[in-house]
């Protein structure tokens, strides 16, 4: 019994030690050895790859132990390291703030706020152009280029922006940066010599005609001289298909429209042929002989006959007056003059 009571008092104190060391800054113990625990532990955690562990524990360091101004260094990487850039930077610039601090530590910070400065800057050029404000893009990327000269990207970048807005000059002085401070490896040097060769080496328009504000400015007579007019002169159309079509159409049409008086004639007749048989069997007032609906289809059958012969009358006619107009003009050729002018081209076709 007395040696449970004697466990039951040391894991007593135990847990009293481990308050005392979570509480001890409040009460005055040893603010160093905790911010030393702390950085203690913040490299574990750092190795296990728990960066915003890490940072925290790096900031609670520094901030019992300020002295040690590695402690709000190492915080400020490791929010870095976990993409927290505005909490990084802010803390960088704390760092860069305190005195006495490590020259090559300082040179580190320095270079990271520049970065992320860059990055920054590069994220507004990024948004700029997805509106359509190239020409701001162009801008921000530069800043962020100057901010940060180990990303020749940011100069591609201002060169795309340039150009998307026609400002070719500031897109050439951009690839040539790029290409002047790009590894030979980059992957993207392709793309910039291929953009500049099209901006410095453009396609040459031959035989360019002189406008004709150049001429209004009193340009030399031979500027604007221009070529003579060429005057070219199809050859007749082959005579044997273009008549031979003509005459066979005229003739076809014009059997059709025959055939369509003929139909017509006939029709009419079977018109009189049978006003006149019903004449005869109704001498006393009456019809005799059939029935109405006899009468009624051989009336139909002879509108039907004369519309036929109407149709193929007025299909023949436009037939032999089409075969009529190709027989007569194809045999006639057809002149083209060309005359080139200040302004383009003017063709004249006679036929």
């Amino acid at each position: 019994m007395r040696d449970a009571a004697c466990h039951r008092t040391r894991g007593f104190l135990i847990v009293v030690a481990l308050q005392a060391l979570a509480i001890g800054p409040v009460y005055g113990l040893d603010k160093t050895k905790v911010a030393d625990a702390n950085a203690r532990r913040a490299t574990v955690a750092l190795e296990q790859g728990d960066h915003e562990q890490a940072a925290r524990l790096f900031h609670e360091a520094f901030k019992l132990d300020p002295a040690h101004s590695e402690y709000l260094y190492g915080a400020a990487r490791e929010t870095l390291s976990a993409g927290k850039m505005t909490s990084a930077e802010e803390l960088f610039r704390t760092f860069l703030a305190l005195p006495d601090i490590d020259p090559a530590r300082a040179a580190k910070a320095k270079g990271y706020v520049r970065e992320l400065r860059a990055n920054a800057k590069a994220q507004e050029a990024d948004a700029a152009r997805a509106r359509g404000d190239g020409a701001l893009a162009a801008s921000l990327y530069r800043e962020a280029a100057t901010l940060d000269p180990s990303k020749p990207v940011y100069r591609l970048r201002a060169a795309r922006a340039s150009q998307d807005v026609g400002q070719n000059a500031d897109s050439v002085e951009s690839l040539r940066a790029f290409l002047a401070t790009a590894p030979p490896t980059d992957p993207d040097r392709p793309e910039a010599e291929t953009r500049l060769k099209a901006l410095t080496n453009p396609t040459p328009v031959k035989n360019p005609q002189p406008s004709v504000s150049a001429v209004a400015a009193g340009a030399p007579a031979s500027a604007a001289k221009a070529a003579p007019v060429a005057v070219v002169t199809m050859a007749p159309r082959s005579t044997g298909g273009g008549r031979t079509a003509g005459i066979v159409t005229t003739v076809i049409g014009a059997a059709v429209l025959a055939t369509g008086a003929v139909v017509w004639g006939l029709a009419r007749s079977d018109e009189a042929a049978y006003e006149a048989s019903i004449a005869a069997s109704a001498a006393d007032g009456k019809i005799h002989g059939t029935t109405y609906d006899a009468a009624a289809a051989a009336r139909q059958a002879v509108a039907n006959k004369q519309m036929v012969g109407q149709v193929l009358v007025g299909v023949g006619g436009a037939a032999a007056l089409a075969g009529a107009i190709v027989w007569a003009i194809a045999d006639k050729p057809s002149p083209v003059t060309v005359a080139p002018t200040l302004s383009g081209m003017q063709m004249a076709w006679q036929f």
